[in-house]
């Protein structure tokens, strides 16, 4: 008998959601939420250091937002990051917004934990992607795909990650879903 997977997943109090930057849950084995995606880069960060997956992993990013920014370009500070040996630094580092929700796919990249990052995003007002000088030195890729079966058709032999943020399905012109939910 097949399991339905949304019997396993428990779903929170929508009802009572309010803004929190902070929030993040395990809402089943490996699925998460959260109010602001630059937890999944601590998350990320925290499954990685129990040794339960082993990178390089490809990204897949569907956002309405690039997220391509990259604020670890000062040697100094990327030295810090890269040696960082307790996930609890990496918490401060994403609490403290040294790592943002438009940097956080960068970091990743720096750490070692994604090689390969798959693009479905909306915006226009922005450069496309990560920026390239970062790619060369971290020998990561990036695939900018401009329709979703461009996307789910692309094949990897790596482990995935799969980040969807929900103002992707934005269709109001404002900037973010929670403007028109709250």
């Amino acid at each position: 008998m097949q399991k339905n997977l949304s019997q396993d997943i428990q779903f929170p109090d929508i009802a009572n959601f309010k803004t929190n930057d902070r929030y993040f849950e395990e809402i089943s084995p490996n699925i998460w939420l959260m109010d602001d995606h630059k937890w999944a880069y601590y998350i990320w960060e925290k499954i990685f250091s129990q040794n339960a997956h082993k990178a390089p992993f490809a990204l897949f990013h569907l956002d309405y937002h690039w997220d391509g920014v990259n604020d670890f370009r000062e040697s100094t500070h990327i030295k810090e990051l890269v040696n960082i040996k307790e996930i609890g630094k990496i918490h401060n580092l994403v609490l403290e917004d040294y790592i943002r929700k438009d940097s956080f796919i960068a970091s990743a990249i720096i750490r070692g934990l994604v090689d390969e990052v798959h693009f479905y995003c909306k915006q226009k007002d922005t450069e496309p992607g990560l920026d390239e000088s970062l790619l060369a030195e971290y020998k990561a890729s990036q695939f900018l795909h401009h329709d979703i079966d461009s996307l789910i058709s692309y094949s990897t032999q790596k482990p995935i990650i799969f980040d969807i943020d929900l103002d992707l399905f934005n269709k109001s012109g404002m900037g973010k879903l929670r403007d028109i939910l709250y």
